[in-house]
């Protein structure tokens, strides 16, 4: 067995997902990684009868478990995850989304990576994000121009100059033992991967970019995505403003100027998203 093999963790929060279950547990099985190592969590809602029946008539391997989400609280990604945590055993933990298309060997990159780097403070390595119904109109190419240049330029920069980088909802591969370390997900911020960014920033734990991608669906009419698009800067505001309330605590001077960048460009790069759509919109009315 080659040395940088450890075991993984696989959470996949799904709710009201029945009709694409089949090819999420597809995509899973299809993993290049030794299925010894593998532990799979599908994190079912209580109330999400539908979605329970139709992966039950699926026939799962054995490193495969359905968890039932239990206990009060929001009802959200993040809480779900965070019952998912309790239960993991991988020394490596990755989130995918019900509709995501993985390359099928990035859970080895990701484990080849992280032992690679022999750095304790790598907490996760992120994946390059993209859609894969990029081509159904001019606001799904609009969306695939934007996410091309945030994970292929804008965040390897950042990475480059030690700037924190803003996770994505899906692919994110971290260590199980930091994760647990600084208690998992904030299951009341609705962008709980910004918070998790900035948790771990502050906790001197790193984050790097993993090449490897992972096509989404992307919405494909302008009232989902400005539905989506508030959902992302409500989320970010939020973080921002319960973040910074110990920003000058953060390690040094230095340090404390890049995370309050990091900041303030997640909250101005989704209003820059705005005006451009805006603007072609404008466009296309005036011809």
């Amino acid at each position: 067995m080659k040395n940088f093999l450890r075991p993984y963790t696989i959470l996949l929060p799904i709710y009201k997902e029945e009709k694409i279950i089949e090819q999420l547990i597809g995509a899973i099985k299809d993993l290049i990684y030794p299925k010894n190592l593998l532990q799979v969590l599908c994190l079912i809602e209580s109330d999400d009868n539908k979605t329970l029946s139709a992966l039950l008539k699926i026939n799962l391997p054995d490193y495969f478990s359905i968890l039932i989400v239990k206990g009060e609280g929001p009802k959200t990604k993040a809480r779900a995850c965070n019952f998912g945590l309790k239960y993991a055993t991988g020394d490596y933990l990755v989130i995918f989304d019900a509709e995501d298309i993985h390359e099928k060997g990035q859970l080895l990159k990701a484990a080849k990576t992280f032992y690679q780097s022999n750095d304790p403070y790598l907490s996760c390595l992120q994946a390059k994000l993209t859609f894969y119904n990029y081509n159904t109109n001019t606001l799904t190419r609009l969306f695939t121009l934007e996410y091309f240049f945030h994970f292929n330029f804008i965040l390897p920069a950042f990475a480059k100059y030690e700037i924190p980088i803003p996770l994505g909802g899906t692919s994110n591969h971290l260590r199980t033992s930091i994760l647990k370390r600084i208690n998992g997900w904030d299951e009341y911020n609705v962008t709980e991967d910004a918070d998790l960014t900035y948790r771990l920033y502050k906790n001197n734990f790193k984050i790097k970019m993993l090449n490897s991608y992972t096509s989404e669906e992307t919405v494909v009419d302008i009232k989902s995505w400005i539905k989506q698009r508030s959902r992302w800067i409500k989320g970010h505001i939020i973080t921002f403003l319960v973040q910074s309330r110990t920003i000058f605590n953060i390690n040094s001077k230095a340090n404390s100027i890049k995370y309050v960048f990091s900041l303030y460009r997640l909250r101005l790069y989704y209003f820059m998203g705005i005006t451009s759509i805006l603007s072609l919109f404008q466009f296309y009315c005036k011809r």
